[in-house]
């Protein structure tokens, strides 16, 4: 049993970055299904696509006020879930991680979660006029983005001055590998990329100032020590509480409330997290003049 768990967490990220519910379930599974996977030579690729697939599928069972097809949709939403963990897994497991498979890994949890709030908006136009549905819908899925973007970054900059190779690339590092692309999924996956980082900058600027600026050892320390206490926070904002609070509106078939929780208690964490980074970005750099 032990040697089966230190093979499954050779697998993850960083054991302080992972939540409760992905050491306990995502994780197991996932690696068990990557084990499958590298067993008839799947790619990455393609479980990243079977995953944003399963996760279409999912959404669209939640448009309809029919309890067993919503939870038809959850059971989906959950595979597709355990396959988003399974394929960097598999990447970890077989050492054919990339930085183009992050980014397909990253635009397939997009989609998947486009198909949620498309198919819950059509849903709700039944019940509430069109022009609030809009706006609601709208204003979620930026929020959605944002804390989504923020929570990523941190866990980023905290696995890297930890020295677990946090992924973070720079925004103008992204423009001149896009500028040298010869492919043009290449170029489109580096654009989309792009896009992705620009928003985490104009978030949060004062921590990609202190990732740019080559902080000391010391300065690294002191990040990794006053960051670690809100690692919490940044999964509060990640896939598995949202799935749940998706679960329970639906279960309630009160689903417009997913948006309203999106919009006041997810926005509350993610605005805390801005202000808390920015401060202590601040307060580091300050310290290394």
């Amino acid at each position: 049993m032990e040697i089966a768990s230190a093979e499954v967490e050779s697998t993850y990220k960083n054991r302080d970055v992972e939540s409760a519910i992905d050491i306990a379930f995502y994780r197991p599974l996932g690696f068990k299904l990557a084990q499958v996977f590298a067993s008839i030579r799947a790619t990455p690729a393609f479980v990243t696509a079977l995953s944003g697939t399963v996760g279409v599928v999912a959404g669209h069972l939640y448009y309809y006020d029919a309890l067993a097809l919503n939870v038809a949709g959850m059971l989906l939403h959950v595979l597709a879930n355990a396959l988003d963990n399974a394929d960097g897994q598999l990447a970890r497991l077989t050492r054919s991680g990339s930085r183009e498979g992050r980014i397909r890994d990253g635009i397939a949890d997009n989609v998947v979660f486009a198909s949620v709030y498309l198919h819950l908006g059509f849903r709700i136009l039944h019940t509430h006029p069109a022009w609030m549905i809009g706006i609601i819908v709208i204003a979620a899925a930026a929020s959605h983005s944002a804390q989504s973007c923020v929570g990523d970054l941190v866990r980023n900059c905290y696995m890297r001055f930890a020295g677990r190779n946090g992924e973070i690339d720079m925004p103008d590092e992204i423009a001149a590998s896009r500028a040298h692309a010869t492919g043009v999924q290449q170029k489109l996956l580096l654009r989309i990329y792009g896009v992705h980082l620009a928003e985490q900058n104009r978030l949060m600027p004062a921590l990609f100032a202190f990732v740019r600026s080559n902080p000391s050892d010391r300065a690294r320390d002191e990040y990794v020590r006053q960051t670690r206490p809100v690692l919490p926070l940044t999964n509060a904002v990640a896939t598995n509480p949202r799935m749940l609070l998706l679960f329970a509106v639906l279960l309630l078939r009160q689903p417009i409330w997913y948006f309203i929780a999106q919009l006041t208690a997810f926005n509350a964490v993610g605005a805390w997290l801005i202000l808390q980074q920015r401060q202590l970005a601040r307060r580091l750099s300050m310290n290394e003049r």
